[in-house]
């Protein structure tokens, strides 16, 4: 990460910005955008969120696709080496790939992409260009270039592997507090926890500031939320992210042992950590091995051949742990809905599911070869290795590790291999590394070097802020941004302490912006009160910088002391202070409503500075309801005149947050003020806050003055007037208000058409008149995507509820609408109106619909006849779908299985069977699945001889979904389909290799057991009590259970008492109901004493359970969208030279080779320049030098005449950083004088 932002004169400040807005940076037409983010922070989350977000319409309409491709499966089998590849070819594997379709088809479909590609209608979301940077295959590279090469495109990486050249760059840089406040509720709710299980994590977060500043992270909350039930954190004063990971693991291994090997609950609760991972022990070196060989190799998808290496260096065989692959924490490439791919689990290549798990896997790889016969190789690969960025994250893994164990010899070694020689003469990159592996290491920590290495850091920091290094200061506060755990350790504190005492005004100044630019989540109070004294400095801008220093370290601190010292700065007279003291105020987590912080943002809201004015205003919004006295109302009613635009907004911004909670009438008559406002964009924010406020908004008044506010010549207002009205909802369905909408779906600007359509779906069936319907109809012909996606969704919502005489015949009309777009959308639209819909017309029509020449069409049609169901069950339709199961595409005929099925026993002619049985054969698995499903859905009247031999031959086809269904339809089937052979191959299904099939395959036996209580029946349940997957025996369980009474044999009661004593908490409980069930013939003492024990050990259970379900092992990050403003401020000289490093023009090696072959001094400075910007590592090794830049290694041999100009190379780096001190520190032993690495 030190590469992106090292140098902020050259990479320029930075400044939050809105996923739609980052095209208005492009300066051109072609939009190409390069986004960073360390590891976790959410890149990939932002490339689905960016296209999820193009696919509902709200962002970028303009383009006609929005394409996500993870750039690491382009390494996938999919793209051979031996051939060339385009990007229709891309499309057609990641979006389009059918292996089922024609060649005319194809063809058909390669002149659309083509025509899309040649338009530039296509928008590339590129993610994880660091993952393949180091791929050097031929073909890879030319793929890579065509997309580098689209005129619309934006790419992720993470900074460090980054060689490419923008200029516009953007960086995602984590969460901010509100973010982690609303994402730890949004998990828990998910899980259908309490209130209080986010309520107590949200609490322990803020009380631990350390783990705090972490959480800003997204893949580093998502891991604490995920592990949070599990473990005490309240005895965990240091989380990095290490222990994050470790204990992730150690959940996942308990999961694994109750899962896969047998063991309770209370079991492993019993087991400590060290126990836990010696009973995975082989899993774990497994893993371990994976992910180190893959990380050697430079292999993030993992091929069979690395997969046997872990099985033969770890003897962890995957034939005897056929459940290591599906931990969680690998994915394979290739889903089993995949019929082309291979079926052979090892035969596939897999993935972490996370780099940063591979990461920490190779991490413990090395930290076990550290204590074995590998040590030396280790040891090796560490000095090799330890400048290579790619490695960052691994060797800070391997500190946190090593800090961890009690082997403080282990701890000795790495750090001998991190502190001696070969050692970076540039010393930039050396800090870098020692700082990011400290990170890792508890200040409390045992170890006793670290309190040496903390000492270290803070002596570099005191350097880097006295000294006037263009470099240094930038290059220590960017690794630090990103070091929560050294920058709250008590030697920086106290350094920034003494830096604040000193006589130079420059020292304070610069300490007070470092102080400003670092995660200080914790000061002390000594750092606190010397801060607080700065503010009455006698400098104006060391007062300026000290107000926005006690910000970012005491945002939560509104005490009287702070409070005070705010307010007696907003008098100050200069305008710069003002505005920093009310920024500060800002900026506080929580702005309390007391009466002094009110009364200071009233009198700053007369201010004759508008930037103050401004930041008044925005504080006010941020009390919101609090605030809604009518002392701050006449005052904000006021500033809605003030001159300066952005007060303006402001105001209107604050009564609608004080609307929320507070709607009073003054409130209201604020709003209504400033929605006739002679500034149209006063109106604008009117209309957002009325919008924000809601249904209790819906007074006449304000509905009148929103109807008035439409008519205004801006299309802008009339978007959001359309917006208020949407969120208004119901209470707006007034005729004055729909006839005014019908009217704005006519405005010639598309925004404004956008929000009436997405106004009417919020609505509802309230706004469903023929007139909004046939206007809705209308636009599904609009030029604009986004407005035909709007309409197509408004007319779906309107028409579920309110299948009017008027609304049918609008969509009869539609079904013979030239657009294909219309009749399509009418035909959905009969299928959400269901059952009402069944009319002689609307038959006819959808009849007709059947035929029509887009397959899209003839697809929903089919849908809308299956949601309609018997209703609709007539010859004519029927011999209509008869056809449609012959149809040319596979999706119609898709359809029509599913609507044959949904139609019953009413479409059950020998016909409609016949084409059925016909579908059973068909190539495309997933009509096979549909005609399984279809037979289940009629039942025993289709339960003749060659339907039960199809179904038979079903339970053995190669799609999974396909035995699942056909399963479930020999239950549905009941005792028509019970035949031995039926029998046999349910039994067989009940070890069928997909979880799905086995449950079923119970299930099916539970069904027949309703009908037929046959004893083949019964055995075949009775010996799946005793499988192997816990799911099998819970639903044989639940089989007896609706078989009830006719099951209870005394075999049958034995089986279930034994089964409350399951290892599975969840078959105990499908046990207990079961025996429940069995009525009076179960009503032994023995029996109910075994149900009295079972279920008091479930409830029990099921306490813990409710707690242990919270957890979910998550693999997506979640992003927020600030990003880097790319304003350079520095001179032209290095910006040329920094662009030509980037684009690799200038290679910091290539420099430093050129130096010492030509042995001309001209290319010292540079070498020098090239390699600081450039993030390299300069080593000498023997007689050699080696250059470590991004991911690749130069090594330059060093002849005896260049020794000398070596020497100057050195000299000029540490001119450069000020001579600092990169030695170990005295009494420490060198490698060569430790004898540890021995054998044991």
């Amino acid at each position: 990460d030190a590469v992106m932002g090292a140098f902020e004169q050259i990479y320029g400040s930075k400044s939050p910005i809105d996923v739609k807005d980052i095209f208005t940076k492009c300066k051109d037409q072609n939009r190409n955008i390069l986004v960073f983010g360390r590891a976790g922070i959410g890149k990939s989350m932002f490339c689905r969120y960016a296209a999820y977000q193009w696919a509902t319409g709200a962002i970028w309409s303009e383009y006609e696709l929005v394409v996500l491709i993870p750039l690491r499966s382009l390494t996938g089998p999919k793209y051979r080496e031996d051939k060339d590849y385009n990007l229709v070819d891309i499309l057609i594997n990641h979006y389009f790939f059918d292996p089922y379709r024609s060649d005319e088809q194809k063809n058909k479909l390669v002149e659309k992409l083509v025509e899309h590609i040649r338009r530039s209608k296509i928008l590339w979301l590129l993610d994880g260009y660091d993952e393949i940077a180091q791929d050097p295959l031929r073909h890879l590279q030319i793929l890579l270039e065509q997309l580098l090469k689209t005129p619309h495109h934006i790419i992720t990486s993470r900074p460090y592997m980054n060689t490419l050249s923008y200029s516009v760059n953007m960086e995602i840089t984590g969460f901010t507090d509100e973010n982690i406040s609303n994402y730890i509720k949004l998990f828990f709710n998910q899980l259908g926890s309490s209130s209080r299980e986010d309520e107590s994590l949200l609490v322990f977060l803020q009380l631990n500031p350390k783990i705090w500043g972490i959480a800003h992270i997204p893949i580093n909350l998502e891991l604490i939320c995920s592990v949070w039930s599990n473990f005490n954190w309240t005895k965990t004063k240091t989380v990095t992210l290490t222990v994050l990971y470790d204990k992730l693991t150690e959940w996942i291994c308990r999961r694994y042992l109750e899962k896969q090997k047998g063991l309770s609950t209370s079991q492993t609760n019993r087991m400590h950590k060290k126990k836990i991972y010696e009973q995975c022990q082989n899993e774990l070196a497994f893993l371990e091995s994976l992910a180190f060989h893959g990380m050697k190799n430079a292999s993030i998808l993992l091929s069979p051949e690395l997969l046997e290496k872990a099985e033969e260096e770890s003897n962890c065989e995957l034939s005897g742990h056929r459940h290591l692959l599906n931990l969680g924490i690998l994915k394979s490439l290739t889903s089993d809905a995949d019929s082309t791919g291979t079926r052979l689990e090892i035969d596939k290549h897999y993935y972490f599911v996370h780099l940063s798990f591979q990461e920490y896997f190779a991490a413990r790889y090395l930290a076990s070869a550290l204590s074995g016969a590998a040590c030396n190789k280790a040891i090796e690969f560490i000095q090799q290795h330890k400048y290579n960025q790619r490695y960052q994250l691994l060797f800070a893994f391997l500190a946190g590790l090593l800090n961890e164990t009690p082997d403080s010899e282990r701890n000795n070694i790495f750090w001998d291999a991190i502190l001696n020689e070969p050692l970076d003469i540039t010393r930039m990159q050396h800090m870098a590394l020692v700082i990011r592996c400290l990170d890792e290491i508890n200040s409390n920590t045992t170890f006793t070097k670290a309190q040496e290495l903390f000492q270290l850091t803070a002596r570099w920091i005191e350097i880097a802020i006295t000294h006037k290094s263009q470099y240094l200061l930038p290059f220590v506060t960017n690794i630090l941004r990103a070091c929560n755990t050294i920058c709250n350790t008590t030697h920086i504190h106290q350094a920034l302490v003494r830096l604040l005492d000193d006589n130079q005004t420059t020292t304070i100044f610069r300490t007070l912006q470092f102080i400003s630019s670092i995660p200080l989540n914790n000061p002390t109070n000594s750092l606190k009160r010397t801060v607080l004294q700065k503010t009455q400095h006698q400098d104006y801008q060391v007062k300026q910088e000290a107000f926005k220093a006690l910000t970012s370290i005491d945002r939560d601190a509104a005490t009287k002391e702070v409070i005070v010292t705010h307010i007696k700065a907003l008098s100050h007279q200069n305008p710069d202070i003002r505005w920093c003291a009310l920024s500060a105020v800002r900026a506080m987590i929580e702005i309390p409503a007391t009466k002094d912080v009110i009364d200071v943002l009233l009198k700053a809201l007369s201010d004759h500075d508008s930037d103050i004015r401004w930041a008044a205003s925005e504080a006010l919004a941020r009390v919101g309801a609090k605030a809604a006295t009518k002392e701050v109302i006449d005052a904000l009613l006021k500033a809605l005149s003030d001159s300066d635009l952005r007060v303006r907004q402001s105001v209107c911004e604050a009564f609608g947050r004080i609307g929320e909670k507070a709607v009073t009438k003054e409130v209201i008559d604020a709003l209504l003020k400033a929605l006739s406002h002679s500034d149209h964009r006063v109106g604008q924010s009117a209309c957002e806050a009325f919008g924000r406020i809601g249904e209790k908004a819906a007074t006449k008044e304000v509905i009148d003055a929103l109807l008035k506010a439409l008519s205004d010549s801006d299309p802008r207002v009339g978007q959001r007037v359309c917006e208020a009205f949407g969120r208004i909802g119901e209470k707006a369905a007034t005729k004055e208000v729909i006839d005014a909408l019908l009217k704005a779906l006519s405005d010639s600007d598309p925004r404004v058409r956008q929000s009436v359509c997405e106004a009417f779906g919020r609505i509802g069936e309230k706004a469903a008149t023929k007139e909004v319907i046939d206007a809705l109809l209308k636009a599904l012909s609009d030029d604009d995507s986004v407005i035909r996606r709007h309409a197509s969704v408004g007319i779906r919502r309107m028409t579920a509820k309110a299948a009017t005489k008027e609304v049918i015949d609008a969509l009869l009309k539609a079904l013979s609408h030239s657009d294909h777009w219309v009749r399509q959308s009418a035909c959905e639209a009969f299928g959400r109106i269901g059952e009402k819909a069944a009319t002689k017309e609307v038959i006819d029509a959808l009849l007709k619909a059947l035929s029509d020449s887009d397959h899209l069409v003839r697809q929903s049609a089919c849908e809308a006849f299956g949601r309609i169901g018997e209703k609709a069950a007539t010859k004519e339709v029927i011999d209509a779908l008869l056809k449609a199961l012959s149809d040319s595409d596979h999706r119609v005929r898709r359809s029509a299985c599913e609507t044959s099925g949904q139609m019953g026993k009413k479409a059950a002619t020998n016909e409609v069977i016949g084409a059925l049985l016909k579908a059973l054969s068909d190539s495309d698995y997933l009509l096979r699945q549909n005609a399984c499903e279809a037979f289940g859905q009629i039942g025993e009247t289709a339960a003749t001889k060659e339907v039960i031999d199809a179904l038979l031959k079903a339970l053995s086809d190669s799609g999974h979904l396909v035995r699942q269904n056909a399963c479930e339809a020999f239950g549905r089937m009941g005792e028509t389909a019970v035949t031995n052979k039926v029998i046999g191959a349910l039994l067989k299904a009940l070890s069928d290799r997909d979880y799905l099939v086995r449950q079923n395959a119970c299930e099916a036996f539970g069904r027949m057991g309703q009908t037929a209580v046959t004893k083949e029946v019964i055995d075949a349940l009775l010996k799946a009590l005793s499988h192997s997957d816990h799911l099998v025996r819970q639903r044989a369980c639940e089989a007896f259970g609706q078989i009830g009474e006719k099951a209870a044999t005394k075999e049958v009661i034995d089986a279930l008492l034994k089964a409350l004593s399951d290892r599975n908490l969840f078959v105990r409980r499908s046990a207990c109901i079961a025996l429940n069930r069995l009525d009076e013939k179960a009503t032994t003492r023995e029996i109910i004493g075994g149900l009295a024990s079972g279920l008091a050990l479930t409830w029990k259970q099921a306490k813990n359970m409710s707690e242990y379900e919270m957890i979910r092992l998550l693999c997506e990050i979640c992003a927020l969208d600030v990003f880097d403003d790319n304003d350079m401020e520095t001179t032209e000289e290095r910006i040329v030279s920094k662009i030509g490093i980037d684009s690799e023009l200038l290679l910091p090696g290539k420099l430093v080779k050129i130096l010492i072959q030509t042995g001309d001094r001209v290319f010292l400075r540079p070498a020098v320049h090239g390699c600081i910007v450039g993030g390299a590592a300069v080593a000498i090794i023997g007689n050699s030098l080696w250059i470590h830049e991004r991911e690749r290694v130069t090594h330059v041999m060093i002849p005896k005449c260049r020794e000398k100009l070596v020497r100057k190379l050195q000299q000029l780096f540490s001119k450069e950083v000020h001579h600092v001190d990169t030695k170990i520190p005295a009494g420490w032993k060198s490698i060569e004088e430790r004898n540890s690495c021995e054998v044991l």
